[in-house]
């Protein structure tokens, strides 16, 4: 299903003939208020002219974004607007193109298989969490451990931050991706949604042996990752839905860098879609309660808490610190933890925001 959404009659009916005769199926609306409650089944693509009455292109484009945060949606404006500027703002709110008016029904098919044809190659695992339960500091490390290439998209009350990494190494290539960084490790609440690029053969395709799969699944299950603490250990838990060699919701919780837990579901040969976020989601709230009432007995058979690794102590003592903004003490904590572990790369940003604390605090 594609949407298109403009209010000029005759740009719809001639966009959903072009899109139609070309197989797709689309779906016209002369309101975007009506295209995003329609939006509830997730579309292939949005078309959408930018300047409308009551809700325009780029009003229509971040509500879209706000309502479905985990969608990967290509979204294409089409509008009489053509100057650089204009078409500068509709890339920089998120749009995957942009069509200046007249467009031609051939470019605009063309366009369309161009963009799908992309989201296919591209489709990518995601993880939605939660700050209160798994801090950012704890998202970076784990970003690390899985060397992601991909982004991170962290929301909270008035404040959305999107950052890139690579191998595993967030890019703090702007004093603005340095001041989202700090805020995001002050968060004690919030969303997180982390996104991960698979690698793009293309440049290969001359030497392929094999080819596959032929037919890429629309969206991939999106999965979930939180965690659970006792004392100063942190234990991360992550499900997320596996097709290969069959369908099933597969969960693993780690510690220190070491599985200790791990659960799937029963195999089936296929999926659909609802019902495999729906898995997950159950799956991984019953792995979290279960690893909750084993550390809770284990806490009911001990006086103390086992004791963890002297850099996770200093590492997590730290982030208490800085999340209660005594500055100083985190740095005094985190320098420690240097000389246990030099070189760790998420250790070295989260010293280098606390000095720019210190030093703004001093100044």
């Amino acid at each position: 299903m594609i949407l298109i959404v403009d209010d000029d009659e005759e740009i719809l009916a001639q966009s959903s003939q072009a899109l139609a005769g070309a197989g797709y199926e689309p779906r016209t609306f002369l309101r975007a208020v009506d295209a995003l409650e329609a939006a509830g089944e997730e579309p292939e693509l949005i078309i959408s002219d930018v300047l409308m009455p009551e809700m325009g292109g780029i009003a229509f484009r971040e509500a879209y974004s706000d309502r479905y945060p985990q969608r990967q949606t290509p979204f294409l404006f089409l509008s009489s607007l053509d100057s650089p500027s204009d078409v500068v703002r509709g890339l920089e709110v998120g749009a995957d193109d942009y069509l200046a008016k007249p467009v031609s029904p051939a470019v605009l098919v063309a366009k369309v298989k161009a963009h799908l044809r992309r989201g296919r190659r591209q489709a990518a695992a995601s993880f939605l969490g939660d700050l209160a339960k798994f801090p950012f500091a704890k998202v970076l490390q784990f970003c690390e451990t899985q060397e992601l290439q991909g982004e991170a998209e962290v929301t909270a009350k008035a404040f959305t931050a999107k950052l890139r990494f690579r191998a595993g190494t967030v890019r703090i290539d702007s004093e603005q991706a340095a001041d989202d960084v700090a805020r995001c490790l002050e968060l004690t609440e919030g969303q997180f949604l982390l996104t991960s690029t698979p690698v793009d053969f293309s440049s290969l395709q001359q030497a392929a042996l094999v080819v596959g799969p032929k037919e890429l699944p629309r969206e991939r299950p999106m999965g979930r990752l939180s965690g659970v603490r006792a004392g100063s250990r942190l234990f991360q838990i992550q499900t997320e839905f596996s097709t290969s060699p069959s369908c099933q919701a597969v969960t693993v919780v780690m510690a220190g860098g070491k599985a200790v837990l791990k659960r799937t579901s029963p195999p089936t040969k296929t999926f659909e879609l609802a019902a495999a976020e729906k898995l997950v989601a159950e799956q991984h709230l019953q792995v979290e309660q279960e690893v909750r009432e084993k550390i809770e007995g284990l806490a009911a058979q001990k006086s103390s808490p086992a004791p963890a690794g002297q850099f996770d102590r200093l590492f997590d003592e730290g982030l208490s610190k800085f999340l209660a903004k005594d500055y100083p003490g985190a740095l005094s904590l985190w320098e420690q933890a240097r000389e246990l572990e030099p070189g760790n790369k998420i250790l070295e940003v989260n010293l280098g925001i606390a000095r720019k604390k210190v030093a703004a605090a001093q100044g």
